[in-house]
C-alpha cells in the first residue's frame, strides 16, 4: 500500500478530489470514495496526511 504523505497529489486539493471523490484512477484500482465521504471529508483527509508528511518531513530533518 503506497504512503499518501509522499504522494504529489496531496499538495494539490483539486487533484485529491479528483481521485478520491470522482475515481479518476479507478481504471489502476484506486476506487471512488463518493458513497462513503463528502468531498468535506476527503479535505479534511488530505490536510492530515498534509500535516503527518510535514511532522514526518521535521523528524527527519537534522538539528
Amino acid at each position: 500500500m503506497p504512503d499518501l504523505r509522499w504522494s504529489a497529489i496531496g499538495g494539490d486539493a483539486e487533484a485529491w478530489r479528483s481521485v478520491v471523490i470522482d475515481g479518476s484512477l479507478n481504471d489502476v484500482g484506486m476506487v471512488s470514495f463518493s458513497s462513503q465521504l463528502t468531498a468535506e471529508d476527503a479535505e479534511a483527509i488530505r490536510a492530515y496526511v498534509v500535516t503527518q508528511a510535514h511532522l514526518a518531513q521535521e523528524r527527519k530533518a537534522p538539528d
